[in-house]
């Protein structure tokens, strides 16, 4: 997205059309919301600090405290989510950033990451979770026109 707006600025300062805008159409995406939460989840990975999160998931009314431990931030379609370990539920889990209400630092001590190995943790996944971790194989059958779309 930076590459684009500094071509289209460049380009701009350089034409004597009234707007390049009038004849480039970027694709729109709304601002995600929860990105407030990124520098300190962020600072908390690299501190090794466990965090209480009041969460509300899709569908509920109320939202519900958690404590976990953060071990990796990721960004899928505009969107960015947080993968910790929850500490109550005992395994890793996926949360998406705009759905934390509230987020805080605390005293409980870290649980060190033994469980997954995050450069590869969703490697598999088309999109950010992974239900019951079976790893599919999908083939996809194009013809060579049709090909040339997929690979771009």
């Amino acid at each position: 997205m930076i590459d684009k707006i500094i071509r289209v600025v460049n380009r701009a300062k350089k034409s004597n059309h009234e707007s390049i805008l009038d004849f480039i159409e970027f694709e729109k995406t709304t601002v995600a919301q929860g990105l407030e939460f990124i520098d300190i989840i962020i600072n908390a990975i690299q501190k090794k600090v466990a965090l209480n999160i009041s969460y509300q998931k899709f569908g509920y009314e109320v939202s519900n405290s958690q404590t976990i431990h953060p071990y990796f931030l990721k960004e899928y379609r505009n969107r960015w989510y947080a993968v910790a370990f929850n500490e109550t539920k005992g395994d890793i889990r996926t949360y998406g950033l705009d759905r934390i209400k509230l987020l805080t630092e605390i005293g409980t001590p870290y649980i060190n990451n033994k469980f997954i190995n995050t450069k590869e943790y969703l490697s598999n996944c088309i999109g950010i979770s992974l239900m019951d971790k079976k790893i599919d194989t999908v083939q996809l059958h194009f013809t060579s026109k049709e090909g040339n779309y997929i690979k771009t």
